[in-house]
């Protein structure tokens, strides 16, 4: 039994046989240089991917930094493409969005919120409009409110429209009217509770605005604003029901206070 179990002990401890040493040298060197091949493979990879990022991402800001010198009819364009191909836009939506909050260009940032029309469904691309609202460039604020009442359906755009009427920047409550009017019936409703935050001088103008045309709901508005609180908007009602014709109060920066 001993003998059995030291001849046990003696072929576990054996030192291998000439020539399997040989072999397995050669195969850890094998393994090792598959090993330093796959990394520098990985390496290399890794490297063209990062190229290949920042060749995507300078092609990104040449378009983006393009976009002031495009038609409106080529803005329409290129911003229906892009919403075509979801995994191009996943990289160019971010970029113009930036470009939207952080542009020195002024027409550049018009541009870019052309190009976001085609994705206001995003709720990103909403909020940062609705910031913008607040933009020192009056124009640049106003075009901002004037995408969000692009909004679909109607009666969301209403509510972000409406959200717009807390700024008292002259062209945003152009762009808030202008729109609001131009969404008939959830327009009017949203602004049936907030008339009020409309200056005097806004809500006569408003009945001007209203009054010209062929609108459908262009009863309903002056109804809405015959029931105002202010007897000068209550006569400009009247006096846009009774005229014939009256000119259209031209929506620029300059209309009157909010």
């Amino acid at each position: 039994m001993a003998n059995g179990a030291q001849k046990s002990i003696s072929e576990v401890v054996r030192p291998p046989v000439k020539g399997k040493g040989v072999a397995g040298d050669i195969l850890v060197a094998a393994s090792a240089c598959i090993l330093t091949v796959s990394i520098a493979g990985s390496a290399v990879y890794l490297g063209y991917r990062a190229y290949d990022r920042r060749v995507q991402q300078a092609r990104v800001d040449a378009f983006v930094n393009s976009l002031e010198h495009r038609t409106a009819a080529e803005l329409a364009s290129d911003a229906e493409q892009l919403h075509a191909k979801p995994k191009l836009a996943k990289y160019v939506l971010p970029r113009i969005l930036a470009s939207i909050r952080t542009e020195n260009d002024e027409r550049r940032q018009i541009a870019s919120m052309r190009i976001a029309w085609a994705f206001l469904d995003n709720q990103k691309v909403r909020r940062t409009l609705h910031d913008m609202r607040r933009s020192e460039r009056e124009s640049v604020a106003a075009a901002a409110v004037e995408a969000l009442g692009h909004i679909t359906p109607p009666a969301e755009a209403a509510h972000w429209l409406g959200q717009c009427l807390d700024v008292n920047t002259g062209a945003v409550i152009d762009a808030v009217c202008a729109g609001l009017v131009s969404l008939g019936d959830p327009g009017l409703s949203e602004l049936k509770g907030k008339i009020e935050k409309l200056s005097v001088d806004r809500r006569i103008w408003l009945a001007g605005y209203v009054s010209v045309g062929t609108m459908p709901d262009r009863d309903k508005w002056l109804d809405l604003l015959a029931q105002d609180s202010d007897s000068r908007v209550r006569d400009a009602v009247s006096a846009a029901r009774l005229a014939t014709t009256i000119p259209a109060a031209p929506i620029v920066p300059v209309s009157p206070k909010p």
